[in-house]
């Protein structure tokens, strides 16, 4: 700026070159605000244009005292560049603070990542603690429910030995007796222990002891009862049709001693005088009940015997344990015998 207060002060440079130069002086003035939007460019610009303004009233005087005009506009291009001056000290007073304020800012904001770092990390050591704890809690849980399954295998397992020590008593209590009615009577109850002891049986030797597949059950009962009963499995055959078929325990235990009651009655008596015959055991399960169907092709009961009524155990007991199963019970003497027992779901 002082370089080019003297060029102005130079008697030599002509007038055409000031004018020139101020205007190009106030194009970079105006282009400097524009940019910054500031007004320091301004103010220098303003005080080179009065200093050519003062120059070019200096020429014209030829050498003589400046006027008034002259020290004025000197006195106010000075104070335009003290104007700027101040801009510009006032602007790096700014940037100055600006920059301490950011350094300030900078260093809370490391100093509140660090914080947040830290707490992160303790967070990820008390999730990492918990997710052990939670390990070695699954871990234990897995090995007490282990413990809980072989508990109940094993109770199931010792259910059926006991019930099969109270059947082979009734054998030989049967084997002793000389009375053909109390032997055939041990016999019955022999069969119907051995078909509650036949369902732990299935509970231990498949694993599930919250269901039992009735489809499988009720193949070994019939097995066992044809056995019992020394029936010839070449003469009579039994078909069953109970697949995918589940039942609680609470279920499976009465329905198994109805089926064993209905499916002996059957070996017993309806094909007496017969070498073939046919025993259907069909079970289904649709909605929220359980539809079992035991029928033969035999002689079939006589018509004149109301089974509802009669003080045969057998069919008192399969009317006992239906009304305890909240179920209902039909009968069909069209074809043979036919019992249809339907009884509700649990669960």
């Amino acid at each position: 700026m002082v370089y080019d207060m003297i060029l102005i002060s130079d008697p030599d440079i002509p007038v055409a070159v000031n004018l020139l130069m101020c205007i190009g002086i106030v194009i970079v003035s105006v282009w400097g605000y524009l940019r910054i939007k500031r007004f320091t460019p301004l103010y220098f610009g303003c005080a080179y244009t009065l200093f050519a303004v003062s120059h070019v009233l200096l020429l014209a005087e030829s050498g003589q005292v400046p006027g008034l005009e002259f020290f004025i506009l000197r006195t106010a291009g000075y104070a335009f560049v003290v104007f700027g001056l101040f801009a510009i000290l006032t602007d790096i007073i700014h940037r100055t603070k600006t920059e301490e304020e950011l350094a300030r800012l900078t260093a809370q904001l490391e100093d509140r990542v660090l914080e947040r770092t830290a707490e992160l990390a303790r967070s990820n050591d008390a999730l990492i603690s918990e997710v052990c704890q939670r390990t070695i809690a699954e871990e234990r849980l897995k090995l007490i429910l282990h413990e809980k399954d072989v508990l109940i295998k094993e109770i199931h397992h010792r259910v059926k030995n006991n019930l099969q020590v109270i059947v082979s008593l009734l054998y030989l209590q049967a084997k002793a007796t000389g009375d053909p009615t109390c032997a055939a009577a041990l016999l019955d109850s022999q069969t119907r222990i051995k078909s509650m002891a036949l369902i732990h049986e299935n509970l231990y030797q498949s694993g599930d002891f919250s269901s039992v597949d009735l489809d499988r059950y009720l193949r070994n009962l019939a097995g066992n009862l044809m056995v019992a009963y020394g029936t010839d499995p070449g003469g009579i055959r039994v078909i069953t049709e109970a697949e995918d078929v589940r039942v609680t325990v609470t279920t499976a235990i009465p329905l198994g001693l109805i089926a064993n009651e209905l499916i002996a009655n059957a070996l017993k008596y309806a094909f007496a005088g017969r070498d073939c015959g046919e025993i259907t055991l069909t079970a289904k399960k649709e909605r929220a009940q359980i539809t079992l169907a035991i029928t033969d092709n035999g002689r079939g009961i006589p018509p004149n015997l109301d089974w509802e009524h009669t003080p045969s155990l057998g069919f008192n007991l399969v009317r006992m344990l239906v009304r305890q199963l909240k179920g209902a019970i039909t009968l069909d003497r069209t074809q043979g015998t036919a019992f249809v027992i339907t009884v509700p779901c649990e669960g």
